[in-house]
């Protein structure tokens, strides 16, 4: 699940939220908001949740993946949108362009 916060310095504070019991812990977002490097943004135990939280600027959108400990990569079910990668797969898309 995503969850959006715009603040009034044109910034969107974005919240990636999983269940504590995935079985891919442990678990990163990798993005072009942060070079694509998953370890930068690892999800961390929150109550009965996973939570990881960036700050990005608004009016564009932005590519992500999860990616667990077992390397595997996995989509977030409730994106905006998914757009195709360079590898085959699909990428994850949050559309902040109208916020």
């Amino acid at each position: 699940m995503i969850e959006r916060m715009h603040q009034d310095d044109g910034v969107v504070e974005v919240r990636f939220i999983l269940p504590m019991d995935h079985p891919a812990r442990p678990i990163g977002v990798a993005g072009d908001f942060n070079g694509w490097d998953w370890s930068m943004t690892l999800l961390e135990a929150d109550g009965d949740l996973l939570q990881a939280t960036i700050e990005v600027e608004h009016g564009r959108t932005y590519q992500f993946r999860y990616r667990g400990g077992d390397q595997t990569w996995f989509n977030d079910d409730q994106a905006d949108d998914y757009v195709p990668n360079e590898f085959g797969g699909v990428n994850c898309l949050i559309d902040l362009s109208t916020v």
